[in-house]
This record gives structure tokens, C-alpha cells and sequence, in this order.
């Protein structure tokens, strides 16, 4: 559903991406879908854009990310904002009643903090800036694509609405390929936190291989070598918390996703669409599905099956429009 052109500025949608999704490497895959349904969508890596003949700003990952444009809409009269919608799909703290405790920063996350860099991602960073643009009434609409962070921001007195990343193309398919790799982990180990659970997997005797570090690997190349795994691993950045990315390509090429456990994993429900294991028992876990092959297809199958037909980025866009049509409904000026 589109939101009513009477409540915006204009047709005009200004999306804003720092990295990542893209379509041949040119624009966000949100920037593609909204032209895709008539929208006037041009993308700006940060401001300054033009506000007066825009409906809509897009922030897409984390607001902080765009300085510059925070700086322009704060000196904004309220009345002559377009709609801002920040979709924050980073880390973000856990609530109280989760028993984790919260993470404290890594070597490159507090090199990144002392040295005050525009692209920190912890998540108290991140919690902080969002807040902040909250309380200057920089944002309309705040949400987040982890159920987990819609609770810890609502213990927080925030309101954010829960819209989870969504499958399209970009992520790859089922290509049908013979899987002649075991166990596959696709990112960098810049966290020292994975780098242990690496060497860990492999003095237990796992075969895995890890690809993307330090050069990541994208488009054609990640589809063809993720449909050759049988077990695609998940192993946290910040303990416990969802990356639905993650989720999404291993299920979208129909690998086994086998997951350290994750708060709140809607939509994916372990057992059903995923594996979860500790660290400690993974090992175990990752040789029983190796040996037991249709139980093994049976979880990856209901797992494709969820993100490719319900788990969609034309679905998640969709949510999007709607939130912002109800919201603007109720919006100042």
C-alpha cells in the first residue's frame, strides 16, 4: 500500500545509503523497488539533498551514519521536514529481562569510539543516536528489522515499529548445485569473538571454511559458493542478536542455517526454518546434519520456502508504506 500523496511534500523519495545492497553496484535495492512502484527515488550516500521539493527521506541502517543530513534537517523549521523514516537494522542493546549481559566493545569498536569516527556501529552508539533524533523530532518514524530491538527501545519509552529484512534477487537462489563444502561462514572476522569461535570449530574437527576475509564476497560468485554448502553458520557479532542478512542468504540458497541461539528470532522459528546450538554443542550438532541428510534438507527447504514467498523486501517495502501513510496521518504541518 502507498502512502496518500496528499500527506507528503511531494512523490519525491530520498533514499540514504552508506553500503551495501545494491544492484549492480549502483543503488539500494530499496531505491529499486520504490521506482519500481512509480515513485520519483533518487539515492544520496548523505546530504546535503534537496528538502524543499522532497516528500520523504529514507535513512537506511543507521542514522548516524548520515551527518551531514542530520545537520540539515536540525535546521529545518519542523513544518517544512519531509517525512523521515529511519529503517535501523544495527545492533542495538538487549532488554533487562533477557540473560545476556550487554556487550562491551571490541579493539576496533573502541579504537573506532576514541577516535570519534562517523561510522561507529556498537550499540550503544547506535541507541544513543537514535534516541537522539527522536527527542529533536528529527525522525517521524523509527523502524527496526530485529523484534529484539523493538523491545529494548520500548522499555526505553521509544516507539519503533518492527519490519524485518526482506528477501529479493540480490541474496541469490537455489542454483541446484552439488554441495561439496561441509560447513560455510561468509564474513569478516575483524571480531575477535568470531575469530575464537572459528578456531574453536576447527580444534573440534569441523571442516569449515570461511570466505570474505578480507575481501568480501558479493553477487554471482556468494550465490554459486553458498549453493555448495550444506550447513550455512551464523555465528554472532553481539551475542544473541538477529542478523537477518545472515538468515536470509543462507535459507534464500537453501543451505542449512545452524545459528547460535538468537533473542526474539522472529520470523525464523528454530527447529523449523533454522538449527540453534551454543558454541559448545555445535560441534555436535553440525555432525548429526551432516549425517542425517533429509533431515537436514527438510529444516533448509522450510527455511527457502519462508523467506522467498513470505520474507520479502516487496513485502517489508510494502509494511514500510503503509507505517508511513498511518503516521503521517497524525503528523504536524
Amino acid at each position: 500500500m502507498r502512502p496518500e500523496r496528499a500527506l507528503l511534500l511531494s512523490d519525491r523519495i530520498v533514499v540514504c545509503n552508506q553500503n551495501g545492497w545494491t544492484f549492480g553496484d549502483t543503488e539500494h535495492v530499496v531505491t529499486s523497488m520504490l521506482r519500481g512502484l512509480g515513485y520519483m527515488t533518487t539515492e544520496v550516500h548523505d546530504g546535503p539533498v534537496d528538502l524543499d521539493h522532497t516528500g520523504a527521506v529514507w535513512m537506511m541502517g543507521n542514522g548516524r551514519w548520515f551527518v551531514k543530513l542530520r545537520e540539515q534537517l536540525a535546521g529545518q523549521p519542523p513544518g517544512r521536514r519531509p517525512f523521515t523514516l529511519v529503517w535501523h537494522y544495527e545492533p542495538l542493546p538487549y532488554t533487562r529481562r533477557m540473560a545476556v549481559p550487554w556487550p562491551l566493545p571490541g579493539m576496533k569498536e573502541l579504537a573506532n569510539l576514541l577516535a570519534r569516527r562517523w561510522n561507529l556501529n556498537d550499540v550503544y552508539t547506535n541507541y544513543v543516536c537514535l534516541r537522539r533524533l527522536v527527542r529533536h523530532r528529527l525522525v517521524d518514524l523509527v523502524v527496526v528489522a530485529r523484534q529484539g530491538a523493538c523491545d529494548f527501545l520500548g522499555s526505553q519509552g521509544l516507539d519503533a515499529a518492527f519490519v524485518p529484512l526482506g528477501y529479493c534477487e540480490l541474496y541469490g537462489r537455489d542454483l541446484g548445485l552439488a554441495r561439496d563444502i561441509d560447513v560455510l561462514f561468509l564474513d569478516h572476522l575483524a571480531f575477535a569473538r568470531r575469530r575464537r569461535a572459528v578456531a574453536r570449530l576447527r580444534r573440534a574437527g569441523i571442516d569449515l571454511q570461511v570466505h570474505g576475509s578480507p575481501s568480501p564476497v558479493w553477487g554471482p560468485p556468494r550465490t554459486r559458493l553458498l549453493n555448495r554448502a550444506k550447513i550455512f553458520l551464523n555465528i554472532h557479532r553481539v551475542p544473541g542478536d538477529l542478523n537477518g542478512l545472515r538468515m536470509i542468504l543462507g535459507m534464500a540458497n537453501r543451505a542449512l542455517v545452524i545459528s547460535e541461539p538468537i533473542y526474539a528470532p522472529t520470523p525464523y522459528v528454530p527447529g523449523q526454518h533454522y538449527v540453534s546450538a551454543t558454541l559448545r554443542d555445535m560441534p555436535d550438532v553440525i555432525r548429526y546434519y551432516l549425517s542425517h541428510d533429509e533431515e537436514r534438507d527438510a529444516i533448509a527447504a522450510e527455511g527457502h520456502r519462508l523467506v522467498t514467498r513470505d520474507v520479502t523486501m516487496a513485502h517489508a517495502i510494502s509494511r514500510l508504506l503503509d507505517l508511513m501513510g498511518r503516521v503521517s496521518r497524525g503528523r504536524p504541518g
